[in-house]
């Protein structure tokens, strides 16, 4: 028995919850690889339209959840689980009989689930997704509660919202002017991309992309997104600007970078030398358009860096740039 087993759980119990709840975990059967745990429970039920509300106060989202479950290296809290499926590892067929489940009336299909997921699933009430919330994070134990923590909240302060249906509001982790591209990170809203190609990608990827996975990319996209507010080309100081940008949002949400913190070497690289987005914003240029073209300097193909420090170094090499100028201009060596 797991040591996360509530005490007289059946292990083999089978038990059947509202449709609801059973859609929640059909949701996820594709990538448990193994039975359905609290944290995938949580990731299923977190853009339901009275859970989210519930998450974002937070600033967390079903975007969130999976990006920290499937942070590389994480163990669940719950080991009966196993690892969340990867197409590149050899799943797991079962047949888990020492595992609770739930019986799908519609199907007669079994699910089986952790013991604490199945604990949850029990004691939320009403086949409701809120209830289900609030169960999940009753366990302090529980790998949902282990999320939530990875998240830098305290899983008292959401099931308490979920319990009393008060939405807390909370100060916010960034300035203004970061906000936009936080969100976009979080999920809140999605980056359009510039032209049809980019559209077509970002409908398909933009609900489950972790942009600071990508750091090169995400700069790309805000980037894009300022020039297009501007009805303009993307150039070079777009790029030297949202590097800052998006580095400073992922410094207030280290929980997204936890895999891929070594990617982002420009930003701190300027941020020791006490450049820091503002300072960039505050530069004044003439008109003159860039030498080198910003779609030059980060060309989609094999030269296209991962590590921001790679696109700092090329922002900095073409003095007639609008980037290389302004970083001229605050002392940037």
């Amino acid at each position: 028995m797991s040591e996360n087993t509530e005490p007289g759980v059946d292990m083999t119990e089978e038990m059947t919850v509202g449709k609801r709840l059973t859609d929640s975990l059909h949701r996820v059967r594709g990538v448990a690889n193994g039975p359905i745990g609290t944290a995938l429970l949580l990731w299923s039920i977190a853009g339901d339209k009275e859970v989210a509300p519930l998450l974002d106060a937070f600033d967390i989202s079903a975007r969130v959840i999976l990006a920290v479950a499937r942070t590389p290296g994480r163990v669940s809290a719950e080991p009966e689980t196993g690892p969340m499926w990867d197409p590149d590892a050899e799943p797991r067929r079962g047949p888990f009989d020492d595992c609770p489940k739930v019986r799908d009336t519609v199907t007669d299909q079994v699910i089986p689930l952790s013991a604490a997921a199945a604990e949850a699933l029990r004691d939320s009430p009403d086949d409701s997704r809120v209830a289900l919330l609030a169960a999940l994070l009753a366990n302090p134990v529980s790998d949902a509660s282990a999320v939530i923590r990875d998240c830098g909240v305290a899983p008292g302060e959401i099931r308490e919202a979920a319990r009393t249906g008060r939405v807390p509001r909370l100060p916010d982790r960034v300035a203004p002017e970061l906000r936009p591209a936080r969100d976009a990170l979080i999920g809140r809203v999605r980056y359009r991309g510039r032209g049809w190609r980019d559209r077509l990608l970002f409908s398909v990827l933009a609900r489950e992309v972790n942009h600071a996975d990508h750091p090169v990319m995400w700069i790309r996209l805000e980037a894009d997104e300022r020039a297009r507010a501007e009805r303009r080309e993307t150039r070079t100081d777009d790029l030297l600007l949202a590097l800052l940008v998006t580095h400073e949002v992922a410094l207030a949400y280290p929980h997204l970078t936890t895999g891929t913190r070594s990617r982002f070497a420009g930003g701190d690289a300027l941020i020791a030398q006490g450049i820091d987005h503002q300072r960039v914003r505050g530069v004044r240029l003439d008109d003159r358009p860039d030498e080198v073209p910003a779609g030059t300097v980060l060309r989609p193909g094999p030269d296209w860096p991962e590590d921001t420090g790679v696109l700092l170094d090329r922002l900095a090499a073409h003095p007639g740039n609008r980037s290389a100028r302004i970083l001229a201009a605050l002392g940037h060596a």
